[in-house]
């Protein structure tokens, strides 16, 4: 089965530095098959077993090998391209895929609709989509307030963020 990692926050800013290179042989030497990482920032696809925990595995190696505690929300294939498809910004002609993200929620918190308390600028939009955050934010997201730490500690989950461009990169590299 075709698997997404999204590790978050490794090469940012000078922080919690990996090779891609290493963090494709950690990946090997996890056992994990066909595997290929998107950009510096922690996007890897690969091959596994169905039922395992995969990101647990996959931090606690990350842990032990580079010495750096990441934050990793796993998908399948098949789950991201839907997430992915699910979009409700993608009509937006006037706003970039850039600056267009899913947040990604692990694990799925029990919401049907995005809490009250919503941080939300007068440019931007949020909206909750079978359990990610889908967030338009045209003047970028550097200074939201709409960020996976707001959504980590007001949901007491682990949040990773991609923009629509990264997204489609790797729904075409796991041939999602």
């Amino acid at each position: 089965m075709t698997y997404i990692a999204l590790l978050r926050g490794i090469n940012v800013g000078g922080h919690r530095k990996i090779a891609m290179a290493d963090l494709r042989a950690l990946f090997a030497d996890l056992g994990y098959g066909v595997v290929r990482t998107y950009v510096q920032s922690g996007n890897v696809v690969f091959e596994a077993d169905a039922g395992a925990d995969h990101g647990a595995a996959i931090r606690t190696a990350v842990a032990e090998r580079f010495g750096h505690e990441v934050p990793t929300v796993v998908l399948t294939a098949a789950a991201f391209a839907r997430a992915a498809a699910a979009d409700p910004f993608a009509g937006r002609t006037d706003v970039d895929a850039s600056r267009r993200f899913i947040t990604f929620l692990h694990p799925r918190p029990d919401l049907t609709v995005l809490p009250e308390d919503l941080p939300i600028g007068s440019d931007e939009s949020a909206a909750l989509v079978d359990g990610h955050v889908y967030l338009c934010l045209p003047s970028g997201a550097a200074d939201t307030k709409l960020n996976i730490g707001w959504f980590e500690r007001r949901l007491g989950v682990t949040a990773t963020s991609r923009n629509m461009k990264t997204v489609k990169a790797l729904c075409d590299l796991a041939g999602a």
